[in-house]
Formats: C-alpha cells, sequence, structure tokens
C-alpha cells in the first residue's frame, strides 16, 4: 500500500514541479534592438527594480528595453551617475506607460538591496 501512495505522491511533485518551472517563461523583457550588446545583468535589473511597476511588468512580460545602456538626464540619486537604459512598459490593456531609466547601481531602500530606477 505504501508504494502506491509513494508513486502518487511524487507524482504529484513531479508536476507541481514542472508548473512552478513553467509559469516563469514569459518573465523578461524583450530587447528593441538585440545588437546592442547590453550587460549579461541588465534583465536582472528589471526584475530587481525599485519601482513596483517595472518588476510587474517583467514578471508578465510586458516590457521592452528601447535603449543601450548610456548616460543622459538626471541620476536616479545625486552624484550616483546616470549610466542607465530605457525601458517601456505596457498595462493589460496595451497601453504604454510613460519610460523608465533603470540605472546600472543598486540603492537600500529599508533594508532591501534594489536597482535604482526611475519614471
Amino acid at each position: 500500500m505504501k508504494t502506491p501512495l509513494l508513486a502518487a505522491g511524487l507524482g504529484i511533485l513531479t508536476l507541481a514541479a514542472g508548473l512552478s518551472l513553467s509559469s516563469p517563461v514569459l518573465a523578461a523583457c524583450s530587447v528593441a534592438n538585440p545588437q546592442w550588446g547590453l550587460p549579461v545583468n541588465v534583465q536582472q535589473w528589471i526584475a530587481n527594480a525599485s519601482l513596483q511597476e517595472l518588476r510587474n511588468a517583467y514578471t508578465a512580460g510586458r516590457c521592452e528595453i528601447k535603449s543601450t545602456l548610456h548616460q543622459s538626464g538626471d541620476d536616479c540619486i545625486n552624484g550616483s551617475g546616470n549610466n542607465h537604459v530605457v525601458v517601456e512598459v505596457w498595462n493589460r490593456n496595451n497601453q504604454v506607460l510613460p519610460r523608465f531609466h533603470v540605472f546600472d547601481y543598486t540603492i537600500n531602500i529599508n533594508g532591501t538591496v534594489r536597482q535604482c530606477a526611475t519614471q
């Protein structure tokens, strides 16, 4: 009796593991121009951005990196530098939100280290 129960239990665990592995398949941002040679970890910058909208868009696969790493505009935090990528996000109605800037440095927000980002 223990053998069939053990086999059934392992089957359920295998199914659950397969489902958990398949769910994050959408998690990523597309890249407008794959030729840019973006930093290897730029996708993780967005996944760990200081702005919840960016993290949600990454998880849902509703974002696109619209620029290569560049310097322009304001720093995320004064004096930290302005090297960043531009990310476009759209909501569930496919409406494009104002563009986000994700910087190449992290900040500590109440004990959580996140990638500095602005809108």
